[in-house]
């Protein structure tokens, strides 16, 4: 009677091994994939926009690395997006998503950054733009937004504060979220932080 000799393969070891690299993959095929990786990572899958990990390090680079205090960070919402999406379905939804990240790439600078926090939410970086400049160019954008998408009526929602004067990310983003809940309550408008630095003011 012949016995079969049955060689044991360590399940764990073969499970490591759909993973390890293929030998024959050389350095430079590696080191593009890694890249690759690196970059999908940063980016938002539907829109193409960076995404919120994406856009936070350009605008940790902006501050930290500038050497002209100019430059702007503005925070976007999609008015009365959520009725699209329930009365549309998520396919129009979507489609106004990436629509809107097409338009502001046609509208914007080359050297502009936008990015998709998730949902309907966006954010900007104008370098070399301060505060009020970036706030014109942002009206301009919102009135011609508002009138592509009439039939839909979504419109958007603008907070902007300039860069200067800040020394953190988290409160430079923290004060273009909150211009943008000021500009939320008024709905289709543009409000720039230090508009809001100025009622304070003036309650006070």
């Amino acid at each position: 009677m012949s016995h079969e000799i049955i060689k044991y393969q360590d399940p764990f070891r073969l499970n490591v091994e759909r993973f390890l690299p293929d030998p024959s993959y050389s350095r430079e095929n590696m080191f593009k994939r890694i890249v690759r990786l690196e970059y999908n990572s940063t980016i938002d899958e539907l829109t193409g926009a960076k995404n919120r990990r994406g856009f936070n390090e350009v605008v940790a680079r902006a501050l930290v690395g500038r050497h002209d205090p100019r430059g702007s960070v503005a925070y976007v919402d999609l008015d009365n997006f959520k009725k699209v999406n329930d009365t549309m379905g998520h396919a129009a939804g979507d489609g106004i998503l990436q629509g809107f990240v097409g338009f502001m790439r046609e509208s914007l600078r080359k050297y502009d950054v936008i990015g998709r926090f998730g949902g309907d939410e966006f954010g900007i970086l104008l370098p070399d733009s301060d505060e009020q400049s970036a706030a014109n160019r942002l009206e301009e954008i919102r009135s011609a937004f508002a009138d592509i998408y009439q039939r839909e009526k979504v419109t958007t929602s603008i907070g902007v504060v300039g860069i200067e004067g800040h020394e953190a990310i988290e409160t430079l983003l923290a004060h273009a979220d909150q211009a943008m809940y000021e500009a939320k309550k008024r709905r289709n408008s543009v409000v720039a932080y230090s508009q809001i630095e100025q009622m304070t003011t003036k309650a006070s």
